[in-house]
């Protein structure tokens, strides 16, 4: 509600949000989850996010940092274009953005590498960056203050995930059926489990919300296959869905 906010404690000591999530490694999987490849960028953005801000202290300060920018530039504009502030000032916001922009888009461009490397040669995933640089701000400020928003940067970047059928590339979200953009995403979590040992040498905790009861029972075999050796919580409204053997707690 209205005048809530959250609190992070280690130890009854306040912690910043940043450092109290990667305090444990955990991979989180959520039903709305299933549908990124057929939703919004926005949504594809929020599931790269959320992963590379946990594991990445620095990605997620860039992210937190580029966005305050971004709200401040585009307030900006507004009052440009209300003869309230001069377009010089501008110049200001620009840095921050591209400064935090570099480290952001470095970071999708390295997982996204990662993720070629093992989904192939089945999937393949293609990062539709949206470039920005102080030359590309200068050259587009005419129209972002037309529009009276920043019309380029991580914010409008997207990926489409390919499928190769008959040794064609085809986009999963135009030609796949929902039964194949479910397995797709289930590889994805795979390898987001995959890239936290690799790169930091211990196993997450898989995290899951409430998956099951959107599978079928084809896609709940997969999901079993993923949980299998896998520490893992999960939430469910019907604890028949679960195939496997473990200790459940009824709420």
């Amino acid at each position: 509600g209205e005048g809530v906010s959250k609190q992070f404690k280690l130890d009854d000591q306040p912690v910043s949000r940043n450092k109290f999530v990667r305090m444990l490694a955990a991979v989180m999987f959520v039903s709305h989850d299933l549908r990124v490849i057929s939703g919004s960028p926005a949504r594809r953005r929020r599931f790269w996010n959320r992963f590379l801000g946990q594991h990445d202290l620095e990605y997620a300060r860039s992210l937190a940092g580029y966005q305050r920018a971004l709200r401040a530039r585009n307030k900006l504009l507004k009052q440009i274009a209300s003869q309230q502030a001069d377009s010089k000032e501008l110049f200001f916001w620009d840095k921050i953005l591209v400064k935090n922009a570099s480290y952001i888009q470095k970071k999708r461009r390295e997982w996204v590498t990662f993720l070629n490397r093992e989904l192939q040669p089945k999937y393949q995933i293609n990062y539709l960056q949206s470039g920005l640089d102080a030359n590309r701000l200068q050259q587009m400020w005419q129209r972002d203050l037309e529009r009276l928003t920043t019309g380029i940067g991580p914010h409008r970047d997207d990926w489409q995930m390919d499928q190769s059928v008959a040794g064609q590339w085809r986009g999963l979200a135009e030609f796949g059926s929902a039964g194949e953009q479910r397995m797709a995403v289930l590889a994805l979590k795979r390898l987001e489990l995959d890239y936290w040992q690799q790169t930091l040498g211990e196993r997450p905790i898989l995290l899951l919300d409430d998956v099951y009861s959107e599978l079928d029972h084809q896609h709940r075999q997969a999901l079993d296959k993923l949980t299998a050796g896998q520490q893992t919580f999960l939430t469910t409204a019907d604890r028949h869905l679960v195939a496997q053997e473990g200790n459940l707690i009824n709420l």
